[in-house]
């Protein structure tokens, strides 16, 4: 089943879905709400960017600007857009934030609706590639950012309690995967090759191509504990958790460590 951002997310608290994969910085929010998600695994990094036009003279976030955000307001692609300000040290209240529509990101640049927009690799890099808009910030290679965890590998809680063998080796084989990914080029041309069989992605090889070798893989749970915190405290400093949140807490419960330091 093709389902994605909150709607995985949602799908797999009420038990509609087992397993998903989603962005670990949208799952970690809602914890705090007692939904019935927990996370196994870490799989990549990357995964959104923020962008202006081609032409701007814009080159870094400055106070002021209005940010378009794919989605919307308080959903994962502001939040990233959150943290990139953050990073830079600015605050919220230093932006006006504007949710759009996917499909309105580039209208709504070319038209002055907005400055800067924040959204998926997939869309922000046609763009780029169409020649109409150029990548300001980064989770990809941003040295602040490309060590980290972008998605992660989510179970139904109740499904976890039930089968954690069942859940375990599915963790195991996604794994696998993940690690094989990492290996070389080849392999991962070989992923798009496959992707694009199945229909599982629309772009063309040459896009799926550069934008898996954007990403980087084989990451297990020592990068999903930390890049958990990491969030989790920025979150906090943000006001998008409670100040008095307990990340030890969300760790013990949110996160389903297994040792995979020995799997091939």
């Amino acid at each position: 089943m093709q389902i994605s951002g909150s709607a995985a997310r949602d799908a797999l608290a009420s038990g509609n879905l087992t397993v998903a994969i989603g962005f670990l910085s949208d799952w970690l929010l809602y914890y705090q709400n007692g939904e019935e998600v927990v996370s196994t695994l870490a799989l990549h990094s990357g995964c959104a960017s923020a962008a202006t036009l081609a032409d701007s003279d814009i080159t870094k976030f400055e106070k002021g600007m209005r940010v378009g955000v794919s989605g919307d307001i308080g959903g994962v692609f502001h939040n990233i857009g959150l943290r990139f300000i953050n990073h830079d040290g600015f605050s919220t209240e230093d932006f006006t934030w504007v949710a759009l529509e996917p499909g309105t990101l580039l209208a709504a640049l070319q038209e002055g609706q907005v400055d800067v927009i924040v959204a998926s690799d997939e869309l922000i890099y046609n763009f780029v590639e169409d020649g109409y808009a150029k990548v300001i910030r980064s989770q990809d290679y941003d040295p602040d950012f490309e060590s980290e965890v972008c998605c992660s590998l989510g179970f139904n809680k109740d499904f976890v309690k039930n089968n954690p063998v069942t859940v375990y080796k599915i963790t195991r084989a996604v794994y696998r995967a993940s690690k094989w990914l990492a290996e070389s080029e080849a392999n991962r041309e070989e992923a798009v090759d496959l992707l694009l069989d199945k229909q599982y992605i629309s772009a063309s090889k040459e896009m799926g191509v550069k934008l898996v070798n954007l990403l980087n893989y084989g990451f297990g749970t020592k990068e999903l504990v930390a890049t958990t915190n990491v969030i989790g405290q920025e979150y906090k400093d943000l006001g998008l958790l409670p100040a008095d949140f307990d990340l030890s807490d969300a760790e013990e419960k949110f996160l389903v460590k297994y040792d995979l330091t020995k799997i091939q």
